[in-house]
């Protein structure tokens, strides 16, 4: 039992791509819905809390805030 949950992690991790891909289709099926278009947070130029990489999308921000500022 253990092992097949382990399984399905480490199967989650190698597909993090196509899985965050198909996560961000749905939300934005959803915020199509009521109204809403994907914006990023603006870029400061000093930050101290929280990640402030710059990216040319509102997708690749979450992409680049989660990893440490690097787009796989």
């Amino acid at each position: 039992m253990v092992s097949s949950v382990l399984k399905s992690y480490q199967d989650m991790r190698a597909d993090m791509g196509e899985m965050y891909d198909d996560a961000y289709e749905k939300a934005m099926a959803m915020t199509a819905k009521v109204g809403v278009a994907p914006t990023a947070p603006r870029v400061a130029a000093r930050q101290r809390h929280r990640a402030n990489a710059p990216a040319p999308t509102a997708k690749e921000t979450v992409l680049l805030d989660q990893r440490g500022c690097s787009i796989s």
